[in-house]
């Protein structure tokens, strides 16, 4: 492995690329490949790194044929690689079975641009710790481990369209490769807005955790009283309720978490930065409740809590929801560093 310094230069290589692997040209593309070598052989220095940089005891004419296979699997698979930041210098290009290592930012509806946060990428994943302060928009489910991960090509621990588009790349390159709906389809329903709350509750100690976000009291320390949630503040820290109601939380002996929520009919709650909760009515330990959505949110969908402990994902334009993680349905952007071999 060389280890002479690398400097990135970008150069965008693939847009709106066709899916139909059976309207690439084979000739034209190994043509093209001849042509650029001759081109930058002149001072008999460089090679052309896609399909010409060899691997010691390999066949030139096997490699260029992997080369150019491996760009038509990246077509078919991954729909757009957007742009790709090439290093300058001399290690081989990545191949099926090659082991690497890269950081990554994942995101939906954009690609993260550090010099443009609010283009309205929304950081869902990343190997990058940086990003943790970061005023970038991340997902309703960011808790990302800040780790590389260790890719193998083709072993499919990873989305298969996200390892192949390493293939004919070499450390310090950065790949940007948007896969549409890369966790599955998402079934939609239409949102009605409307729901009943039960004001008392019994939750497990994870149910709990999940739908407020941290941990219940222990059973030891007593009553955890949270105020009504009615103004966004900045950089608040404030323990809320889901639903921004008043609520009085205690842990019970078991392990079990008692909620009772304290609303008051007539008054409106913040849910979150984009959902609001107006109170209809309150009796025989019901909550009617209408949710209102922020008309100018820069989401392309909103987190609704629906019932003491389920929650769908709202599209605001379309107002139909999903009841499926907040990943399936959606397509992600992905930037790839590819930081080494392992």
């Amino acid at each position: 492995m060389s280890d002479k310094s690398k400097k990135s230069k970008e150069m965008e290589v693939i847009d709106d690329l066709p899916l139909d692997e059976g309207s690439l040209d084979t000739a034209s593309i190994n043509e093209d490949v001849r042509s650029d070598k001759d081109k930058r052989s002149e001072d008999g220095k460089k090679n052309l790194r896609m399909g010409l940089i060899k691997k010691k005891d390999r066949d030139p004419i096997l490699h260029v044929s992997a080369i150019v296979l491996a760009i038509a699997c990246m077509i078919v698979i991954c729909n757009t690689v957007f742009d790709i930041a090439i290093a300058d210098h001399s290690d081989p290009p990545i191949e099926y079975g090659d082991k690497v290592v890269v950081d990554y930012i994942g995101c939906y509806q954009e690609f993260y641009d550090k010099d443009n946060l609010k283009n309205g990428a929304i950081v869902f994943d990343t190997s990058l710790s940086s990003l943790k302060d970061s005023d970038v928009m991340k997902s309703y489910e960011y808790n990302p481990a800040y780790k590389q991960l260790n890719v193998e090509i083709g072993k499919g621990k990873y989305l298969k369209a996200f390892e192949e588009a390493l293939i004919g790349h070499v450390p310090g390159d950065v790949v940007k490769v948007c896969i549409p709906n890369g966790y599955g389809e998402a079934q939609l329903y239409d949102f009605t807005n409307m729901a009943n709350i039960k004001m008392a509750d019994v939750l497990t100690a994870d149910e709990f955790k999940s739908l407020f976000g941290f941990d219940a009291p222990s059973a030891n320390s007593g009553l955890m009283y949270l105020n009504a949630h009615t103004e966004i503040k900045e950089k608040d820290e404030a323990k809320y309720s889901p639903f921004g109601f008043p609520a009085v939380i205690s842990t019970m002996t078991d392990g079990t978490v008692a909620v009772n929520y304290m609303p008051e009919e007539g008054n409106t709650y913040i849910m979150s930065e984009d959902v609001s909760v107006k109170v209809d009515s309150v009796k025989d330990g019901v909550v009617k409740i209408t949710y209102e959505l922020k008309k100018d949110t820069k989401r392309d969908f909103v987190k609704v809590i629906v019932d003491n402990n389920n929650a769908i994902y709202v599209y605001p334009e379309s107002m139909k929801y999903k009841t499926t993680d907040e990943k399936t349905g959606e397509d992600l952007y992905f930037t790839i560093t590819i930081v080494k071999y392992e």
